[in-house]
Order: C-alpha cells, then sequence, then structure tokens
C-alpha cells in the first residue's frame, strides 16, 4: 500500500516537469522563430535560403506549386469532327427562328444504327444561350431533339430520347466535344 501512495505523490511533480519541459520548448521555438528586425533585414539584404514551409529550411528547386500555368483547354477542333451540312443546320435553324436563335459550330456524327447526331451551340447574336446541344437525323431529315435545350428550344420536334438515345451516349458525346472544341477555338 506504501507503494500506491508514493506512486501517487510523485505523479503530480512528474506531470509539473513534462508541463516545465514543454513550456520550455514552445518559448524556444517562439524565439528562435522570432528575430529582431534589425536581423530580419540583415537577413534579407544577402542572398539567403528562403523557407517554403514551417519544416523545410532549404531552398526549394523547383518552382512553387502556385507559379506552375495550368493546362491549356483544347484549342483546335478534332481532326475526326465532321462539320455538319448546311441542309441539316437550316432545319434547325427554322425551328430557332421565331425565337431570334441560330446554330454555331455545328457538327455530326454517324451512328452504326444510321442515326446522324448533330451537335452545335444555340446563339443569339454573339450570346451563346446554350452549349452543345444534340438533334437526330435520320434520311436527311432533323426529326428528334435528344439534349435538353434542344428539346425545349425545338418542341416541335419529337423527343429523341423515346429512341432510347441519349445526348450522354458515345456518339452524342462525341459530337459535342466537337462543338466545345470549335466555340473555344473561336475564342
Amino acid at each position: 500500500m506504501g507503494e500506491s501512495k508514493k506512486k501517487k505523490r510523485n505523479s503530480p511533480f512528474m506531470l509539473a516537469g513534462i508541463g516545465v519541459v514543454l513550456m520550455f520548448g514552445l518559448v524556444g521555438q517562439v524565439l528562435t522563430g522570432c528575430g529582431s528586425s534589425e536581423e530580419t533585414a540583415a537577413t534579407s539584404s544577402v542572398d539567403a535560403p528562403t523557407r517554403t514551409s514551417p519544416i523545410s529550411m532549404t531552398t526549394p528547386s523547383a518552382p512553387p506549386v502556385a507559379s506552375t500555368p495550368a493546362p491549356a483547354l483544347a484549342t483546335e477542333v478534332p481532326e475526326w469532327c465532321e462539320g455538319a451540312p448546311q441542309d441539316l443546320v437550316d432545319q434547325v435553324n427554322s425551328y430557332l427562328a421565331p425565337t431570334g436563335q441560330t446554330l454555331a459550330d455545328t457538327f455530326v456524327v454517324e451512328s452504326p444504327a444510321g442515326y446522324t447526331y448533330l451537335g452545335g451551340n444555340i446563339m443569339e447574336g454573339e450570346t451563346k444561350n446554350s452549349s452543345a446541344d444534340v438533334w437526330i437525323a435520320e434520311d436527311g431529315l432533323v426529326t428528334y431533339a435528344l439534349s435538353g435545350s434542344a428539346r425545349e428550344e425545338t418542341q416541335e420536334l419529337e423527343d429523341g430520347r423515346d429512341l432510347g438515345l441519349s445526348a450522354g451516349d458515345d456518339y452524342g458525346l462525341a459530337v459535342q466535344e466537337c462543338t466545345i472544341a470549335a466555340f473555344r477555338a473561336r475564342q
């Protein structure tokens, strides 16, 4: 029983000792991290290594991440993109005409099932109202609107989703990629 009392008496001293050591360590960190203004001025006038982080004390060998330029956006239309025939564009433009809108950056992609995916940006003058919309043509006639804005802006056309097609399928995404690239190339 005497031993357990002895441990209890030493416990507060041990905790106090640890606290003192931690406090001296903290004070030491603060003092070494802070210098007088004369010391700072003298150091900055000499080509001294700069600290990039609290851990590293060496000059970095590579430029900081912030100076690395962001990757460039595609500014050219992929070679495989095929421009849309004017008669298909004119058909969609006839549906858009009452609202003063037209198609720009138009391309087509043929599916193995015989559907022609027509993609384009819906524009009002130089203002893009909708990006990379998709319609479906069969046998040279645009008869279906597939993407959301295409369905909304050309309501006279049937809903292409009824065919089991999607603007987000491989062919829809391909024609949208062409349209987006063409718009970026013009900017």
